[in-house]
């Protein structure tokens, strides 16, 4: 119960100076926004808040994934 209770963690790491704001998903895939600059810990590893630009759905994304997506130039 007091786990619930704790504040989520906050990576200390800044995701958008560190993999830059707009990325792709994959090759082709559309590009999004990465609207956190801090990551926070999920059942899936590290996560941050992306925008969907074609859509504006935001969405938890892994930040492992964020290193396999290419940057939008």
């Amino acid at each position: 119960m007091s786990q619930l209770l704790k504040p989520p963690r906050v990576y200390d790491t800044d995701i958008i100076a560190t993999f830059e704001r707009w990325r792709r998903f994959g090759l082709h895939g559309p590009v999004y926004e990465i609207v956190e600059s801090k990551a926070r810990p999920s059942g899936r590893g590290p996560v941050v808040r992306v925008c969907v630009v074609d859509t504006s759905e935001q969405l938890d994304c892994r930040v492992e994934s964020l290193l396999d997506d290419p940057q939008e130039r």
